[in-house]
């Protein structure tokens, strides 16, 4: 047998990595017939074009050189001369159909507004659970790092969760000690103290306390959930910028290891991953110095939150615009185009412990990450049980949906809810902000916070179930796949609009919301095999054997339940409960969120009215 190869010798063009970069313009076209048609853009101008013309602009779509374009439509076109092409290249310049990545980051530029209000001190939150000396511990840390932040601080709030009385009287003792030291202003607010706040907050309607009451005092024996948690610092914090630790944080928030100035503008950068042999190890891991980027880790988070994004690109910030940073990327897959768009969140890697017992995520990492993982079967059957860990970006980018809290919010517009029962209140929380805010941001920054649980979690063995979401989950992605349909600018309305699609699925015939949600579940669990399976080959065939068969077993254990379809396995329920019972639950749970996202804004409303007084004082 033989074979015939042909192979081109002819040595690649040379890349000028300084050469102006351009890309076309996002529009929609209409055919007009006899081979041509009309380009409507972004600013609602028409083009009349050939059909040959759009073509070429469909293949100028990613920020690259001139020189770059031109070989493209050489090869798409061929029996078109180069200098008639480059003729259309400059024409396509001369009428702003192709611009370039100068002037595309000029007009976001330009397009912002001065927002003196964004750079005003905020409001720091601090979480206290049933453990005293977790909160005397944090306290301690931020004291002796006062220097770093108390200038950016106008307030101290504490949300007390703990259920024993001697322990709320602990911590209010703590608390009043470091606020005097400080002298700074503060609120402590436990369970009854909420109470007592929600009684006096101006609400029209006695379903809005109620409604109020069921977000942020469940009934508890002990520490409540997470998102009743939240909610009772949104509400706390209404119409002010604040900044948010929970119970298991770890002071100083400090830089990564290796910060890099600029901002993706084509959503958050690759999240590095870095294991060590014990939480200790992690923690102490020290940030890189705060001249790296010219700001420190608080100022960074408390100067960008509330800015709008052509403000973040100017030269005196740490995330200016560099040139050649949107080589490669479409103006179509920009979600950042608008240099008005505010930054409404900011969000911060973690080092120290793993919030959960998902391993999944062991997985997916970066190539460099993953190698450090499995490298070494020893250390790898330690991580993999218990990892200590920090995970950080390198540098700034931006984020339509994160399934992580946020460090600071910008509750000075509309802020949505977390869900208390039914899990992934992060992914709720998060989907509902773009749902009210949908041309606002989340910023994730190239910084670093402790994290140390009480007791280190276990994670579950690789394969051990198939991956199942929880109703929240699935509730967040319904309605963030049904977001173009919102076209209501208030966050108010859009919140209600929410809601009446939630309405609308509880409507539905139990088999049909049964199907709809045995459709998710494979489609997550199709998407976690891809990408599993692409982590597999990307490793190569000398992936070690014990990370492949771990690997090879999560595949499996999802691929059966994919052929199962027992949407009976949601929510915890037994496997022999009834698909009416799964649709019960589900549609309950469906009118509780949509009640809750009716009301929310004339809470929101008298909690800010609350807040604004407070201030005033």
């Amino acid at each position: 047998m033989e074979f015939n190869f042909s192979m081109d010798a002819t040595p690649p063009s040379p890349v000028d990595l300084n050469a102006p970069l351009f890309a076309s313009v996002a529009g929609s076209a209409a055919d007009l017939g006899g081979g041509e048609c009309v380009l409507r853009t972004g600013d609602g101008e028409a083009h009349v074009m050939t059909l040959q013309v759009l073509q070429a602009m469909d293949q100028c779509r990613p920020f690259r050189p001139l020189d770059e374009h031109l070989a493209t439509l050489q090869r798409e076109l061929p029996k078109v001369p180069a200098e008639g092409i480059r003729r259309v290249l400059d024409n396509l310049i001369a009428r702003r159909l192709l611009v370039s990545e100068v002037d595309f980051i000029r007009t976001m530029q330009s397009a912002a507004l001065a927002d003196a209000a964004a750079m005003e001190p905020l409001t720091l939150v601090l979480h206290a659970g049933a453990d005293p000396a977790r909160l005397q511990h944090l306290l301690a840390d931020l004291l002796a790092q006062a220097p770093t932040w108390r200038d950016q601080v106008q307030d101290w709030v504490l949300i007390d969760d703990a259920a024993d009385q001697a322990t709320v009287r602990t911590h209010a003792r703590y608390f009043q000690d470091a606020c005097a030291r400080l002298k700074i202003a503060g609120r402590h607010l436990d369970r009854q103290g909420f109470a007592d706040f929600i009684k006096v907050l101006p609400l029209a309607e006695a379903r809005h306390a109620a409604c109020l009451r069921a977000l942020t005092l469940p009934a508890a024996a002990n520490a409540g959930p997470a998102g009743a948690v939240r909610n009772r610092a949104l509400v706390a914090t209404a119409g002010r910028r604040s900044l948010f630790l929970d119970a298991d944080a770890e002071w100083p928030l400090r830089l990564g290891n290796q910060p890099q100035r600029g901002l993706d503008l084509a959503l958050a950068s690759l999240i590095e991953t870095r294991f060590f042999a014990d939480t200790a190890a992690a923690l102490a891991l020290p940030g890189a110095d705060d001249a790296a980027i010219g700001r420190s880790a608080f100022a960074l988070h408390q100067q960008a939150l509330g800015q709008q994004l052509g403000q973040l690109l100017a030269s005196t910030e740490p995330t200016a615009w560099r040139a050649g940073s949107l080589r490669g990327v479409a103006l179509s897959h920009l979600p950042g185009r608008d240099g008005q768009a505010t930054i409404v969140a900011t969000y911060t890697g973690y080092c120290g412990e793993a919030r959960g017992n998902a391993s999944e995520w062991l997985f997916l990492l970066d190539a460099r990450a993953r190698q450090a993982l499995m490298a070494d079967r020893d250390p790898y059957l330690q991580r993999i049980d218990r990892p200590a860990f920090a995970q950080c970006v390198a540098r700034a980018g931006l984020i339509e949906r994160s399934n992580s809290w946020p460090l600071t919010l910008d509750g000075r517009t509309l802020l949505p809810f977390a869900q208390v029962a039914g899990g992934a209140s992060e992914a709720w929380f998060g989907s509902l902000l773009k749902l009210a805010q949908p041309q606002s941001f989340g910023l994730q920054l190239p910084t670093l916070i402790g994290r140390r649980n009480a007791t280190a979690p276990r994670l579950a063995k690789p394969g051990s179930a198939p991956i199942t979401p929880s109703r929240n989950d699935f509730f967040a992605d319904y309605l963030l796949n049904r977001l173009p349909d919102v076209r209501a600018a208030e966050p108010a309305r859009r919140l209600t609009a929410g809601a009446e699609m939630l309405r609308d699925l509880a409507a539905a015939s139990d088999q049909s919301l049964l199907d709809l949600v045995d459709e998710y579940l494979q489609i997550v669990r199709s998407d976690l095999i891809g990408k599993l399976q692409a982590a597999a080959a990307e490793a190569g065939p000398d992936a070690p054997l014990h990370w492949l068969a771990d690997l090879r077993s999560v595949v499996t254990v999802n691929g059966r339940a994919l052929i199962e379809r027992k949407s009976s396995r949601w929510l915890g329920m037994a496997q022999a409960n009834p698909p009416s019972a799964v649709a019960a639950e589900f549609k309950a749970a469906l009118l509780t969120s949509a009640d809750a996202m009716t009301e929310w804004p004339a809470i929101w409303a008298a909690a800010s009215q609350s807040s604004a007084a407070v201030q005033k004082r």
